[in-house]
């Protein structure tokens, strides 16, 4: 080989073996960046991305989980928590995150082993090769501490290993970082010496089905409580057919932007207050809450017209709607929902306090306040069918996670077959995980949750105090359970007290002499499984009145009181008692 090709041939050599990838370090990786554990490569662990854009690292972790935490906790309006609790959280962990100081170490943080004034005086060390499936691991996590709380620093402090171990934006992560300032606040989440995370659990599961309900509608922002007044549209300018029109699609969506005290409201339109809506899209709380809103007697038809009687979709199948059939919304359509809202010490002469007919969808909404019927003087709604409800007077769609605390009374008796609930009137659709808190003059089919259910209750509670005074059934969860009807791990407590009556019974539905008055359910058709009631019944019942020289009686049982052929009751128990006058 000549001089020149030795000396090109070196020099290709020295340039492909420079541009060859290096070998990794066997030392392994830096301390302060822990490796994924084997098999799990797709995970992306603490401070190894920028998260949220707030940049990188373990702060900004912690930094974008807490406001994300704090803004899921304001939209979150109705918690299984105790109420005590969840309402101390609300208030107080938005001013904690910000005031809080976290503080990552280097070593771990193992109980008694640190001082309120110093840091690691027990020397401890971190093996930063350590793999994070040791970290990790079930008998490190029980000697090793999450974090080290000193309430009087406001000082949350947090291993540096073991955060990082923890996928990034996972629900361990998320976990972590709620329980600590939960501690802070004083809720200690502890069974004996164990931590259960019961509260920390709970929040964020019920946080994780929160609805986002961010579907590429139109954005409206409601600000002040002349802008509630414009959500959705006037019911007088809506026609119902048969035929698909164009209300029926969601059209916007409209976000509360802060609490609103509607107090003036009671100066609106000549002291007739809130006119009821129609929902053509999403109305999203947002987590606060309207308060004080007024809505009194109203004279004109307060919801669509139909031209043709509609029976399609579970739209409105009334010609006509009179005055006293009014809500905040007197119809919300199949497509349209109301999320995260609060709707707290309204004052109102209507059906019900939220909506007439829903034939959408109901999630994470809590109500408060009083109903009352309008005073009717026109004959033709004398026979007309009353339907009052805390929430919604006629149910065809779904409502979820929701609780009613509210006063339902009817001021005139007259020949109305009435249906009242704490929470639904008619529900000839689904209702789960929601309860309602009662008080309730009753007359006609009464129930603490469902007057008279046609579709489906789950996981769902009454706690109730029911008058009765011109009533057919009477039930501490359900008045009438159809042959459509199941009632699934439901719950009922509280009084139902049988008052002398003040007129005759209405004709229509009275076909025996009993009237039936259950602690669960009055009169039952359909399917009743797991379900409780703790309901005192007493009272005049031996005052009842005549009707057709029929001799009423009262008929009562802790549990489910008539069970006709096809219905059934199965695990479930009363543990009410019956007596024949009522403690003061």
């Amino acid at each position: 080989m000549s001089l020149w090709r030795w000396i090109i041939f070196s020099l290709t050599l020295l340039l492909f073996l420079s541009c060859s990838p290096k070998k990794s370090d066997p030392g392994g990786p830096a301390a302060d960046t822990p490796p994924a554990p084997e098999g799990d490569g797709s995970k992306s662990y603490g401070g190894s991305t920028n998260i949220g854009g707030g940049g990188n690292g373990l702060e900004a972790e912690w930094k974008y989980i807490a406001q994300e935490l704090e803004k899921n906790l304001r939209r979150l309006v109705v918690s299984h928590v105790d109420a005590t609790i969840f309402k101390k959280i609300r208030s107080q962990l938005p001013e904690l995150i910000q005031k809080a100081k976290i503080e990552f170490k280097d070593y771990p943080l193992i109980l008694g082993t640190e001082l309120s004034d110093q840091d690691n005086p027990s020397n401890l060390k971190t093996n930063p090769s350590t793999q994070c499936e040791q970290v990790l691991s079930e008998k490190n996590l029980e000697k090793e501490r999450d974090a080290i709380n000193f309430k009087d620093s406001v000082k949350i402090k947090v291993s540096r290993q073991r955060f990082q171990c923890y996928a990034t934006q996972s629900m361990a992560i998320k976990r972590l970082v709620l329980h600590e300032y939960l501690g802070l606040l004083g809720i200690y989440e502890k069974t004996g010496a164990q931590t259960d995370y019961k509260v920390t659990n709970l929040l964020l599961a019920e946080m994780d089905k929160l609805d986002t309900v961010d579907s590429g509608l139109e954005k409206v922002e409601v600000k002040t409580c002349d802008d509630v007044q414009k959500i959705g549209l006037d019911p007088k300018d809506i026609k119902v057919t048969d035929q698909f029109e164009p209300w029926e699609f969601p059209e916007k969506r409209w976000i509360l932007m802060s609490d609103l005290d509607c107090t003036s409201s009671r100066q609106w339109d000549d002291g007739r207050g809130f006119k009821a809506r129609v929902l053509n899209g999403v109305f999203d709380g947002n987590g606060f809450k309207i308060s004080n809103l007024y809505l009194g007697q109203r004279n004109e038809i307060t919801g669509p017209t139909a031209t043709v009687v509609s029976t399609k979709m579970g739209r409105i199948t009334a010609l006509q709607q009179p005055a006293h059939m009014t809500a905040l919304f007197s119809y919300v359509c199949t497509r349209c929902s109301i999320v995260n809202l609060q709707l707290e010490n309204a004052d109102f002469v209507s059906q019900a306090l939220l909506v007439v007919q829903n034939s959408g969808r109901i999630s994470n909404v809590r109500v408060s306040g009083k109903i009352r019927t309008a005073e009717v003087t026109k004959t033709t709604w004398d026979v007309e069918l009353n339907v009052m409800a805390g929430l919604v007077s006629y149910n065809y769609g779904t409502i979820k996670n929701t609780s009613a605390d509210v006063d339902i009374s009817n001021p005139r008796i007259s020949n109305v077959l009435t249906s009242m609930g704490g929470l639904v009137g008619n529900n000839l659709g689904i209702i789960v995980d929601s309860s309602a808190t009662s008080r309730i003059i009753g007359e006609g089919i009464v129930g603490g949750l469902v007057g008279d259910n046609q579709g489906a209750i789950q996981n769902s509670s009454a706690k109730s105090n029911i008058t009765s005074r011109s009533v057919l059934i009477v039930g501490g969860l359900v008045g009438a359970n159809r042959p459509t009807g199941s009632i699934i791990k439901s719950s009922s407590t509280g009084k139902i007290e049988v008052k002398k009556f003040e007129k005759a019974l209405p004709s229509a539905g009275v076909l025996e002499p009993r009237i039936p008055f259950g602690g669960l359910v009055g009169d039952n058709s359909g399917t009743v499984s797991e379900s409780t009631a703790n309901v005192e019944i007493c009272g005049n019942f031996s005052g009842m009145p005549k009707l057709y020289n029929m001799q009423l009686e009262v008929e009562s049982n802790p549990l489910v009181t008539r069970t006709h052929d096809g219905g059934s009751v199965v695990n479930s128990n009363g543990n009410g008692k019956t007596v024949p006058e009522c403690p003061n």
